[in-house]
């Protein structure tokens, strides 16, 4: 048995070890609310020329059934006639709240110091995030997640899906979504909280206050949800939630560049990440690039036997039935007969954008 078989096999078996003691977490994860009392909430959309979107957006946020909400906005330097559109439709309504920067003090990230602004002026106990290009799948988004947080639980993850277009870089867009998903839920649920999503994440402003985390990250472009998930993270417990009614949409890039642009910046903060979760998630990664870089090796070299077929069968079927689980745990309706095709495409994209990331500088906000 050669080098790069072993090496094949190998990377099959620590795949399998995730999925089978890490991922299914989530397979089995069952839905409890913790809080019957109702607590105030903050609703927080930090936006920089998103008029068009934020027509949509406010109006279904002041619609939410939720006893005790307040929607703040914060407009950071729109060029697009934000201000005076917001002006004219919603301050009238006594839930919603308005704040513009005009300028950053020094050091500072724009979207950093307009979510500080936002949550100062918070008067919720708890603070909910999305961002301007999100809708509710909901009237009850507010109330559901409000519904998690316990006197142990001060960090609540949710889930935001793309919505569905008929594309095949939707389709690589909304499998990334959901594998994001899935590690960032299941690691929590093993007591391994490294990340959430700004687009449906609520916290604690007590313990966000106490991590002070923004300040402490004030500079860097992004991690105002994995960063700031990690400092929560150590002063209380975490909760997930997956329900339907808890999700947020989001609108999908129109172009790869676009995309790219975006993965980039997300995997950029990566580098400030603990060395253990590094080390989780880079073995994971590294043991399917690893499997498919193996592969085509032996493809190459026509060094294929029965014994290769048969593991790439075998780990085809576990990936299926993984993210068939997946998305039926998260109410996504990616068909499975894709997964396959999309699990390559992805690691091929998280490669390229591994590689820019190393070299990346710095990435405007918006």
């Amino acid at each position: 048995m050669g080098i790069l078989t072993v090496l094949f096999i190998l990377f099959t078996i620590i795949q399998a070890v995730y999925i089978l003691f890490v991922f299914s977490r989530l397979w089995f994860y069952k839905e409890i609310s913790g809080n019957v009392k109702s607590l105030k909430v903050s609703v927080i959309i930090c936006a920089r020329n998103e008029k068009d979107n934020l027509k949509k957006l406010i109006p279904n946020l002041l619609a939410q059934k939720h006893p005790d909400f307040e929607v703040i906005l914060v407009n950071d330097r729109s060029e697009d006639g934000t201000q005076e559109f917001i002006e004219k439709q919603f301050l009238q309504d006594s839930k919603f709240r308005f704040l513009n920067v005009y300028s950053l003090p020094e050091g500072w990230n724009g979207k950093k110091y307009a979510l500080k602004q936002g949550i100062d002026l918070a008067g919720g106990e708890i603070i909910l995030l999305t961002d301007a290009d999100c809708l509710p799948a909901s009237e009850f988004w507010i109330k559901t997640v409000a519904e998690k947080f316990t006197s142990e639980i001060s960090l609540v993850l949710g889930y935001s899906p793309y919505s569905k277009e008929n594309t095949f870089l939707n389709k690589i867009i909304r499998f990334e979504t959901v594998n994001t998903a899935m590690q960032y839920f299941s690691l929590s649920l093993t007591g391994m909280t490294y990340m959430g999503v700004g687009r449906n994440l609520a916290y604690r402003k007590k313990t966000l206050m106490q991590s002070n985390s923004l300040d402490r990250y004030c500079s860097i472009q992004g991690g105002d949800d994995d960063l700031t998930v990690q400092e929560i993270s150590k002063y209380s417990k975490t909760a997930i939630i997956t329900k339907k009614c808890s999700q947020t949409i989001s609108i999908p890039k129109n172009t790869y560049r676009q995309w790219f642009k975006q993965k980039l910046r997300h995997l950029s903060v990566g580098k400030l990440y603990t060395l253990k979760s590094k080390l989780i998630l880079g073995i994971f990664v590294m043991a399917n690039l690893g499997f498919y870089a193996s592969f085509l090796l032996m493809v190459y070299l026509e060094s294929i036997h029965q014994i290769i077929i048969i593991v790439f069968i075998l780990r085809t079927l576990l990936i299926i039935s993984n993210f068939v689980l997946i998305t039926r745990k998260l109410k996504d309706s990616l068909a499975w007969y894709w997964f396959p095709i999309l699990d390559f495409f992805y690691y091929l994209n998280y490669l390229l954008v591994g590689i820019s990331a190393l070299f990346s500088r710095k990435i405007k906000w918006i």
